[in-house]
């Protein structure tokens, strides 16, 4: 505990021993720390019913599926060539600092993919300012050339998609989340879909 004012009053100016001060301090303190506890306590309780009263359905895991990430889509088409199918999901990792006409060459390159479904574009987890930019840029242009599969990899992904499609993007694209957005309960999952993700791992 930390003491922020005191105010003491005292018009007579009557003396008061360290001692008694020290006392009361210890007196005062314990007398916090009881109530903080208690009123921890009955938080964690309010939880563990609200928990308990299964006002929620339970969320239903998919089918396992994997995928590969690779920022350079002459990999993702090797492995998309391969007998049988290496991964249920290609995922074109964005390099902000690809230029306009490269992304549109690695789109036309990977056409194939997008039509069968199976191609996804992620956001880095970690995106720096000065990529931004960049970043809205690539999805912009994806939006516009119908590619609307993307992946997200940290909380900060959701504001970039909403600067480059619009407020109105849970209803434009299929986002899902990387596992780097630490889905590891029942309502850790719920808040991330409740934000308009199709999917979490």
């Amino acid at each position: 505990w930390r003491v922020e004012t005191v105010e003491v009053g005292d018009p007579e100016k009557r003396f008061v021993p360290v001692s008694q001060i020290h006392r009361l301090r210890r007196e005062l303190c314990r007398a916090l720390s009881v109530r903080r506890t208690a009123w921890q306590e009955a938080r964690i309780g309010d939880v563990l019913r609200e928990l308990d009263a299964g006002g929620a359905p339970p969320l239903a895991a998919g089918a396992a599926t994997w995928s590969v990430r690779a920022g350079n889509p002459e990999v993702l088409l090797a492995v998309a060539a391969s007998e049988p199918p290496a991964a249920d999901e290609l995922v074109w990792h964005l390099d902000p600092t690809l230029s306009d006409d490269a992304f549109a060459a690695g789109l036309g390159a990977l056409s194939g993919l997008r039509g069968k479904g199976v191609l996804r574009l992620a956001v880095p987890a970690i995106v720096r300012s000065s990529e931004i930019e960049g970043i809205r840029r690539l999805l912009h242009a994806a939006s516009e050339s119908r590619l609307t599969r993307v992946e997200i990899g940290n909380v900060g992904g959701l504001q970039i998609l909403a600067d480059a499609v619009g407020p109105d993007w849970p209803h434009l694209l299929d986002v899902t989340a990387d596992w780097t957005l630490y889905a590891t309960n029942r309502q850790a999952a719920r808040r991330w879909l409740d934000t308009g993700l199709r999917r979490v791992t």
